[in-house]
């Protein structure tokens, strides 16, 4: 029994400082402990609760498993609770929180800062102009236009192909036009001309279109109002309307159109202002006859006399012959075509359409009658 003692005093040492072998502890959560020994006894002045050994108050008597402790008396202090042996401590069993909260950092929405950018004005871009190569491809269509139009385009104005035709524009409609000459034949195909039948009465120029018939005659007179539609072309930088006869509508009647007066120097053979005549109707007063055969390009006569005005001998007006006309005639040594005329005829008028062949204005009278003589 005093080596059990032995053993109890030493464990007692617990509370203060080691526990010394042979004593039961609790290493756990009690942080030291002392353990009821196997048969239930403590060490002096302690009891056995539970598992654990505890301090007994002054004066309490224990039952020693070998008799009764001679301490016994009354404790005064027995009705004393000993809460701090019977407090809970909670430290050990709070609830660490920190490690379950919740991160919500990383789940945190990226609004972002708005993009708001930097408006692109941008510079403009002026480039260099695509002049690039004139679409030389089909002509378009010209639609419904009018004459004094046709004559002034560009393609009118500067012939691109001297030595060809060229189509201009397909499909182009006249409307109200007043025929200034009945249709005539050149070679096998019939000619007439037309102006506008609102045409100006003091201002010829622009104001006239040859018309070439294919496919048969239109059988069209003076004063007749017509409308038309064909291809305007450049015939060797003739202007002129080539349509089918079929295309060829007579709408009304008008009285026979007149001839606009004009000077030589405004009908002149190779005259900066005979341009704007061609195709028109014109009259040419008193003039004379200064070379009775004009040479072409060719270097041959083809049956053309000039005039100039009397007295003198430019600018030189050319006058042509046409199928109804018979002021020339064969010449039987050269075989060309020459005029009857002679230097210094003198002529009151001469009325007719201003053409254009082989680099030269031409004036054409529709008759024989159209060329007065003085």
């Amino acid at each position: 029994m005093a080596g059990m003692m032995d053993v109890r005093k030493a464990c007692v040492i617990l509370t203060l400082a080691l526990v010394p072998m042979g004593c039961r502890t609790a290493t756990g959560g009690g942080g030291g402990a002392v353990l009821c020994a196997l048969d239930g006894t403590c060490p002096a002045g302690m009891t056995c609760a539970g598992q654990y050994c505890a301090f007994l108050d002054a004066g309490q008597s224990q039952v020693d498993g070998a008799g009764t402790d001679a301490q016994a008396g009354t404790d005064t202090g027995a009705g004393t609770t000993d809460t701090g042996a019977g407090t809970t401590d909670t430290g050990a069993g709070t609830t660490d929180t920190g490690a379950g909260t919740t991160d919500t950092g990383a789940g945190t929405t990226d609004t972002g800062t708005p993009d708001t950018g930097t408006p692109d004005t941008g510079t403009p871009d002026t480039g260099t102009p695509d002049t690039g190569t004139p679409d030389t491809g089909s002509p378009d269509a010209g639609g419904t236009l009018g004459v004094a139009a046709l004559q002034q385009a560009a393609a009118s104005k500067t012939c691109a192909n001297p030595s060809g035709e060229s189509v201009v524009l397909k499909a182009v409609t006249l409307t109200d036009l007043v025929v200034t000459e009945d249709e005539g034949a050149l070679g096998k195909l019939g000619v007439f001309y037309v102006r506008p039948s609102g045409a100006p009465t003091d201002d010829g120029r622009w104001q006239g279109m040859k018309i070439v018939v294919f496919k048969g005659k239109s059988n069209v007179k003076q004063g007749d109002i017509v409308t038309l539609t064909g291809d305007l072309v450049e015939y060797f930088c003739e202007t002129e309307i080539k349509v089918d006869f079929d295309k060829i509508q007579v709408t009304g009647t008008a009285p026979k159109p007149g001839a606009y007066p004009v000077v030589v120097a405004e009908v002149a053979a190779k005259g900066a202002q005979s341009e704007a005549y061609e195709g028109v109707k014109v009259i040419l007063k008193n003039v004379e006859v200064v070379e009775p055969n004009v040479l072409g390009t060719d270097g041959k006569t083809h049956g053309q006399f000039g005039v100039a005005a009397k007295g003198q001998t430019v600018p030189l007006v050319v006058i042509g012959g046409t199928d109804k006309t018979t002021f020339t005639k064969k010449d039987p040594t050269s075989g060309q075509t020459v005029t009857t005329w002679t230097k210094g005829q003198g002529f009151a008028s001469i009325t007719g359409h201003l053409t254009y062949s082989f680099e030269t204005y031409v004036l054409r009278p529709g008759s024989d009658a159209e060329l007065v003589q003085q």
